[in-house]
């Protein structure tokens, strides 16, 4: 049984939009913020890269 990190990121992000109703702006913008770091290291997952590239 594999692994598929995109599939667990997705379900993740779903998650985390459920869990922004009737929250307070502030803890919105906290969750809004987790959601965009996960769909970037979903991209890099998916695309197999170095998360820090300099």
């Amino acid at each position: 049984m594999s692994f598929d990190l995109a599939s667990y990121i997705n379900c993740r992000v779903a998650q985390l939009h459920e869990d922004k109703k009737g929250q307070t702006m502030e803890v919105k913008a906290a969750i809004n913020n987790a959601i965009c770091e996960l769909e970037k290291l979903k991209t890099v997952a998916v695309r197999d890269e170095p998360i820090n590239k300099h």
